[in-house]
Formats: C-alpha cells, structure tokens, sequence
C-alpha cells in the first residue's frame, strides 16, 4: 500500500513539473505586450460624439462609448467629462 502512494504521489509530481514547464514555454513564446499609447488632450478632445467618446481619470483615457448606459450613476455622470481633454 505504501509502495502504491508512493507512486502515485511521484506521478503527481511529475505532471505537475510537466504542467510547469508547458506554463514556462508558453509564457516565453508568447508575444511581447505592446506599449502602452499615449494620446494628447487634442486628440482625446476629438472623440466627443455619441458612439466616439473618450474620457481621461486619473491620467489614463478611456473609451466609454460602450460603457455609458451601464455607468451606474447614468450617462448624465459621464458626458460633461467626454471630448474636454481634462484630467477627471
């Protein structure tokens, strides 16, 4: 019986060495993340239409043309920040 866990936890072991190293190639391979894109008050002030609507919080911009109708506080939170290229 000893003999058979013994087994069993070395076969354990070695599928999860196995697992990790697939983990590891796959990492390696895979593509590099691309820069992030930095974007001006202009052009974030360029996208200020229903179904084109950037905002920018906390120095990051957002498009938000998707996300309006499900802002829990309503689209009325959002708009006055869309297009003025302001920091909010």
């Amino acid at each position: 019986m000893q003999e058979l866990i013994r087994k069993a936890n070395q076969q354990a072991a070695e599928q999860e060495a196995q697992l990790k190293k697939k983990k590891e190639a796959e990492k390696a391979n895979a593509p590099p993340k691309p820069e992030p894109k930095e974007f001006t008050a202009d052009e974030v002030k360029a996208h200020n239409k229903p179904g084109d609507s950037w905002i920018i919080l906390d120095g990051k911009v957002y498009d938000v043309s998707e996300y309006m109708h499900e802002h829990p506080g309503g689209k009325e939170q959002i708009e006055p920040c869309i297009g003025t290229g302001k920091d909010h």
